[in-house]
């Protein structure tokens, strides 16, 4: 697995309230809310199962994610575009990049109000 893949899910991971370890090829997510925890390689570049939960997090925020063919967008509520991906290969692929840069963006906006 690609670094920028594996980041880009240890990202996620953080984002969703995760702890990730991050050995040199995978990124295993631990539930520190539960005390049964998953303990699992993060799968959020290749699931849906794993990437809908952070789209539907994104939007709980506040945020509209739009999802068009390969390519995704993310808009505030005064519709400003967060972050448009170019195409992609793939429906998951293109979600899975929008969501790792928006999360950039929020981290960025958050730690610097």
């Amino acid at each position: 697995m690609k670094k920028e893949t594996i980041e880009g899910n240890k990202l996620i991971a953080i984002f969703m309230g995760y702890e990730c370890f991050n050995p040199k090829s995978w990124c295993i997510v631990l539930d520190k809310n539960t005390t049964t925890g998953i303990n699992t390689w993060a799968k959020y570049n290749s699931s849906w199962d794993w990437l809908m939960p952070v789209v539907e997090k994104i939007e709980s925020l506040g945020f509209r994610v739009e999802i068009i063919g390969l390519t995704c967008s993310i808009y505030t509520n005064s519709e400003e575009n967060i972050y448009v991906d170019e195409p992609a290969m793939t429906k998951t692929e293109a979600t899975w990049q929008s969501v790792v840069e928006f999360i950039k963006w929020y981290n960025s906006q958050t730690h610097n109000p």
